[in-house]
């Protein structure tokens, strides 16, 4: 047996697939609750919409049905540190985007 055996069963890997998507959920949950309070403690007005499927298409379609005057992103995180690495298609979100965007750098870069 390979140590990647244990995926070629179709309900483990259904059940593996949801276990991450959990993992990223409670990961993102815990973003958000962070970011609220600071918001909200600076007087800053905020709402959080998620949402699945490629990031720069459902960026781009949430500023284009606001009335946004700028986009701001994270840039990807540096590679070793923990969490999920980000795969957004910037060069796609400039494409699309009516509105500036800034690009962010991780705090650890």
């Amino acid at each position: 047996m390979l140590g990647d055996d244990w995926l070629n069963n179709a309900a483990v890997h259904v059940r593996f697939g949801r276990y991450v998507e959990s993992q990223l959920e409670r990961e993102i949950a815990e973003h958000l609750a962070r970011t609220e309070a600071e918001a909200r403690r600076r007087g800053l007005g905020y709402s959080c919409e998620v949402r699945l499927g490629e990031p720069a298409e459902c960026l781009a379609a949430a500023a284009g049905r606001g009335d946004y005057d700028l986009v701001v992103v994270g840039s990807q995180r540096p590679k070793g540190m923990p969490g999920y690495r980000s795969r957004l298609a910037v060069g796609t979100l400039i494409k699309a985007l009516k509105v500036p965007l800034v690009v962010v750098p991780h705090p650890g870069q």
